[in-house]
């Protein structure tokens, strides 16, 4: 909370728009649903919202990542840089920051465009931190985004206070194989000698995860050499199901606790892959990944959303506008919530559904906010 923070404080939501950037509520309840929590003595409380990042030129938002900022100052750390509340990733393929400052009277946070660079020629698919440190005592977040073009970029000081946080320098981390599309990321660090190495997964287009491997020496010390590729490629796995026609892309990849890689593709698909490492005297270690738990087809339709709670994967994809549970360890469904029913249009028989595409859990009621493909926020109860 903010040093000045009214009675009932709650903190902002991102909630991310396809063409109209995003736009920032000052809470949830008092901005989302309009209860009585809106009113603080009496008085409502200032839970307008405010719409960023519509005006930069960047077209679609296609990917939004936050920053985690509960252990750090949201005030200036240097010079005229402020700390990034998230980054978005857009088609013209333009990643912008968003900074979040204290107000004057330090009751509140004001947000704005804090820098935006060009590196891509395409869509910005998804954008991820790496950890480049060589310990955890000198874990340095990085920004990474990956592009329809087969290319991953990082950010070498957008994450940088020392650097004011400026995302005026982009450096080629990569390029997939034959340029194919990259549509997921996801980063993990494995072990090895004694040794803490950044991995990178990818997900493309023609349903394959790649891993890659960031060299022993510091990557950002390597920024000067940009015809360089920063990463190696170690293996491929093949995540798709060849079913039907047309391309069978990987839209969704996370880890869970540093070795469980969980990826979903456009055909529904989820799957759960078991991240191992060796270390080879000649070509020291080489991460793999072993298959543990295949759910084929359990949407009807793309995956767009993976989200660990707990020891709970919850998964959404398709049009049918629900959540589904998965065990973890087991790889066992718990159970389903259709959230968003659909709507009546006209010609149509029936209600349209869409995707589930993003989740709020809120800790302060136990309660989840669901946000639908369709624009549609619904709130459950958590029992």
């Amino acid at each position: 909370p903010p040093p000045n923070a009214r009675p009932g404080w709650e903190p902002p939501i991102i909630i991310r728009g396809d063409f109209n950037g995003v736009r920032i509520f000052n809470s949830v309840l008092g901005s989302l649903f309009h209860d009585d929590s809106a009113r603080v003595d009496g008085e409502e409380r200032l839970n307008q919202s405010v719409a960023i990042g519509n005006d930069v030129g960047g077209g679609q938002v296609l990917s939004l990542i936050q920053f985690d900022t509960k252990s750090a100052s949201l005030l200036k750390d240097s010079g005229e840089g402020y700390r990034p509340c998230c980054f978005i990733g857009y088609a013209s393929g333009r990643v912008a920051a968003v900074s979040a400052t204290l107000t004057e009277e330090g009751d509140g946070y004001t947000f704005a465009i804090s820098g935006t660079h060009h590196a891509h020629e395409s869509e910005v698919t998804d954008l991820t931190y790496v950890n480049c440190g060589s310990s955890p005592e000198e874990e340095l977040p990085v920004l990474f985004s990956a592009c329809c073009a087969g290319k991953v970029y990082f950010y070498p000081n957008a994450l940088n206070p020392a650097q004011n946080f400026s995302m005026e320098q982009s450096v080629l981390a990569f390029s997939n194989f034959y340029d194919c599309p990259i549509f997921s990321m996801a980063s993990t660090v494995i072990h090895s000698q004694g040794q803490s190495l950044s991995l990178l997964c990818t997900g493309d287009r023609d349903g394959n995860i790649r891993l890659w491997l960031k060299p022993d020496d510091d990557l950002l010390g390597m920024c000067t050499r940009r015809d360089q590729q920063k990463f190696r490629h170690i293996k491929m796995f093949n995540s798709s199901t060849q079913r039907g026609t047309g391309y069978h892309l990987v839209t969704k990849a996370m880890f869970v606790n540093t070795n469980l890689l969980i990826t979903g593709t456009n055909n529904g698909d989820v799957r759960f892959w078991q991240l191992q490492c060796t270390d080879d005297p000649d070509k020291g270690p080489l991460p793999s990944l072993t298959l543990r738990y295949d759910m084929m087809g359990i949407h009807n339709g793309a995956v767009e959303l993976l989200m660990n709670v707990g020891d709970i994967l919850l998964s959404s994809g398709g049009n049918e506008g629900t959540i589904v549970g998965w065990d973890i360890s087991t790889g066992l469904r718990l159970g389903s919530i259709r959230c968003h029913p659909g709507r009546a249009l006209d010609g149509v028989s029936g209600n349209v559904c869409s995707c589930v595409v993003d989740l709020l859990m809120s800790g302060k009621d136990g309660s989840m906010i669901s946000l639908c493909r369709d624009g549609s926020l619904k709130q459950f109860k958590m029992m």
